[in-house]
């Protein structure tokens, strides 16, 4: 009997020996398989109150060093996480001064500045509030404000702000900018160039008051990158006037002018100038043959219209040049007061002969 409860107390004390080796308190203390822990779990890695897992790839340093912040440290490059990753309180903060990086792929997509707050996509330099790197541009899904949404604008008033939304006419799915003048009298928009040297140009505004108003200070031009289309304008969705880029000709009700300026209707003006080199002044010149009035007479009777002047037919169908036409009347009505002069002498001289022969009598 007593060499039986001396064998126990001796395994006993194997046991707890070996349980001390197992769960050190201070170095380090090497698991097999699976263990349960009941209570607190203290560590002291790192001379702070850190609890240290380790395995032949790296460690995980779990604890505080201070009272303000938990740690969770590792000497391996990166944290891999197999589940979404959920934050009670809502807010994800970078420490200290350092900035806040999202990363796909291993490379930052957004950041979001320390210092001020800026935000940049594409770029780890934003320079104002929200810039998007120039390799991708700008990309904005707005929000539809269909009138029949009854999508409630009056957050704008006094604001300043701009507004980019969708399909404020209701049907034609049109991209919308809608801004807020705040104090200003005037609002509306105005574009600006700022050129490598520091030089701001304004390059257009477009203004609501008294009604919507276009001003380019300078050239207005259509396509000026490709150079090649045809600059129109229109109202109620139809060209009025366009002007065509091969060769400057200007129409109006007209797309394909021919011509230096083509009118497709009426147009009524005060006055209006032409300059001709050929006005008929040569009809008074000595050497001028004057036509017989047989010979107009001919051909009156022949072409129904007179010499030289273009038939109904023919202005139906080409029209006809102001100049060329002013100055073919004008031929006619000087070789009128010719004809007129020449009567004008026959009747002079046959009243001189019936003078003389009532003398006679």
């Amino acid at each position: 009997m007593k060499k039986l409860f001396l064998a126990s107390i001796i395994l006993l004390s194997l046991l707890f020996q070996v349980n001390a080796q197992q769960y050190a308190t201070t170095g380090s203390n090497t698991f097999t398989g699976v263990q349960t822990f009941n209570g607190s779990i203290k560590g002291n890695a790192g001379g702070g109150e850190l609890l240290k897992i380790q395995t032949s790839y790296g460690y995980i340093d779990i604890g505080s060093r201070n009272t303000t912040y938990q740690f969770l440290e590792t000497d391996r490059p990166i944290f891999y996480f197999n589940k979404p990753i959920h934050i009670n309180t809502g807010t994800l903060s970078s420490h200290s001064t350092s900035n806040l990086y999202l990363q796909t792929g291993g490379a930052n997509r957004i950041t979001i500045l320390n210092s001020n707050g800026n935000v940049g996509i594409e770029t780890t330099d934003p320079q104002t509030k929200f810039q998007v790197g120039t390799s991708l541009g700008l990309s904005v899904s707005a929000a539809n404000i269909d009138p029949t949404q009854n999508y409630d604008l009056t957050f704008l008033k006094n604001t300043g702000r701009l507004l980019l939304g969708w399909n404020r006419s209701g049907s034609k799915g049109e991209q919308n900018f809608i801004s807020n003048r705040a104090g200003g009298s005037l609002g509306g928009f105005a574009f600006y160039d700022y050129d490598n040297a520091g030089k701001m140009t304004l390059l257009m505004t477009l203004i609501p008051s008294p009604t919507v108003m276009l001003e380019v200070p300078g050239t207005i031009k259509a396509n000026a990158l490709s150079g090649t289309t045809n600059l129109s304008l229109q109202t109620n969705g139809t060209d009025r006037v366009t002007i065509l880029n091969s060769n400057g000709n200007v129409g109006i009700g007209i797309t394909n002018p021919t011509n230096k300026l083509e009118v497709n209707g009426t147009i009524r003006t005060k006055e209006v100038i032409v300059e001709n080199t050929n006005w008929p002044d040569y009809v008074f010149s000595p050497d001028y043959q004057l036509p017989s009035l047989e010979s107009v007479s001919k051909h009156i009777q022949e072409n129904k219209h007179l010499p030289n002047i273009p038939s109904a037919a023919e202005v139906a169908e080409q029209g006809v040049s102001l100049s060329e036409i002013s100055t073919k009347l004008l031929q006619k009505i000087e070789e009128l007061t010719l004809y007129t002069i020449q009567q004008q002498e026959m009747i002079d001289v046959l009243k001189e002969k019936i003078e003389k022969l009532e003398t006679k009598k």
